[in-house]
């Protein structure tokens, strides 16, 4: 028993070591694109930009739920293992191609290893950890994605550093930055490689009825409740998160300079609040904590577009993106935990993909709202967030984690 519980911790911390380096892309991409495609580099406007997140994260999460559910009956590595090597190959149109429909083939092969990946992995992460450890686990794989982020965020600066000193133009300024990424998203596979899975059980007696066979997914009504809450708060998201950086540099006139070291302590004070998640589910139970969080976060969202100083905007968006994403390891180790073993990777890959499919509407949007005003996204970010939080109390108050362990 001791040597199967060292492969699976061995296990564990190889997929939070892959997580780790894949999410240094995810830093550089939540800062750097959209800027790089903005109006000084490959000169689009705000509303294109968002069209082109939008196109390339609608096919990505229409690529995931077929495969999340594949992984359930196969197995998750090989997949994970597909969706890393396609987030390699989604640099090399952005290293030697400028074309817009050439860089949106490889956004959509960065968004669809991205989607694909996600259901999958979770399920192994789920899989390999133990019913009263998992929250610990979700919560140190968090941390790992946050401090990969703050690298890809500080690695940021490259570009403007490249113009200033070397005298690059401003589109070539960014080819070494992508050429990094290549080898990061190729050292992120090879670390997935390394992963041993156990067989995949032929049945699973929690779904399976006395005498018969799988008859579709047992969870189905809590991956509709769970779906549509997600939908709302992918929706705002789409609408600010990814689009930030962007707002930044219209609202304050700054560039990855000044951006660039504000995401990197964003994303490490997300690592540290994932710690207190974890305590505070201890504390008052995991639906509590993420109603909390999630609250007090969108609160902190609405009052950002009044704040007239880029500081205290700083300040303040640090403070609301550790208070949501606080929940994240929790509220995913909820779900794990209230579906059937076999049907983590689907449920997960349903509900990414719902969410993905919202969260891609949002950048077109918030990207035609910033043409109009650059305040309403975030109003009407905190209104998605607020029903949301509504829904999913009066949804999951009564579950329990690890129900269907």
């Amino acid at each position: 028993m001791e040597p199967a519980r060292q492969a699976g911790s061995m296990g564990v911390r190889r997929l939070q070591l892959s997580a780790g380096i894949s999410s240094v892309i995810f830093g550089i991409r939540q800062l750097s694109f959209s800027i790089y495609l903005g109006k000084d580099f490959i000169k689009l406007d705000p509303a294109s930009i968002g069209l082109l997140f939008t196109i390339s994260q609608v096919f990505g999460a229409l690529c995931a739920v077929p495969i999340g559910m594949l992984s359930d009956k196969f197995g998750r590595k090989r997949f994970i293992v597909l969706a890393r090597f396609l987030q390699a190959v989604g640099f090399v149109p952005l290293i030697f191609f400028t074309d817009v429909p050439i860089i949106l083939i490889g956004l959509v092969l960065l968004d669809s290893g991205s989607a694909i990946s996600s259901p999958p992995f979770n399920a192994l992460l789920a899989d390999k950890s133990p019913l009263e450890k998992r929250n610990t686990v979700f919560s140190q794989n968090y941390v790992a994605i946050s401090i990969g982020s703050a690298v890809g965020s500080a690695a940021s600066v490259i570009p403007p550093y490249l113009r200033d000193n070397y005298g690059y133009g401003g589109i070539e300024s960014y080819n070494p930055l992508f050429t990094i990424l290549f080898f990061v998203a190729v050292s992120s596979l090879g670390v997935m490689l390394t992963v041993h899975e156990e067989q995949r059980p032929k049945e699973d007696k929690l779904n399976t009825p006395k005498g018969g066979k799988h008859r579709g997914l047992t969870s189905a009504n809590k991956i509709i409740k769970y779906s549509l809450t997600l939908v709302m708060i992918q929706i705002g998201a789409g609408m600010i998160v990814q689009l930030f950086s962007l707002w930044l540099s219209l609202a304050f006139g700054v560039t990855e300079r000044e951006i660039g070291p504000l995401y990197v302590i964003i994303n490490l004070s997300m690592g540290a609040s994932y710690f207190l998640a974890n305590w505070l589910a201890t504390l008052v139970g995991s639906v509590p904590s993420i109603v909390v969080t999630q609250f007090f976060a969108t609160i902190l969202l609405v009052i950002l577009p009044n704040i007239p100083n880029f500081e205290i905007v700083g300040v303040v968006y640090i403070l609301r993106t550790a208070m949501m994403n606080m929940s994240s390891p929790i509220l995913t180790a909820f779900i794990c935990g209230i579906v059937p073993t076999n049907e983590r990777a689907s449920a997960l890959s349903i509900t990414n993909s719902a969410g993905a499919v919202a969260r891609a509407t949002g950048p077109a949007l918030g990207g035609y709202e910033m043409t109009v005003s650059l305040a309403t996204p975030f109003y009407i970010c905190g209104a998605l967030y607020a029903t949301s939080t509504l829904i999913f109390y009066t949804f999951f108050r009564k579950n329990k984690p690890g129900e269907c362990d």
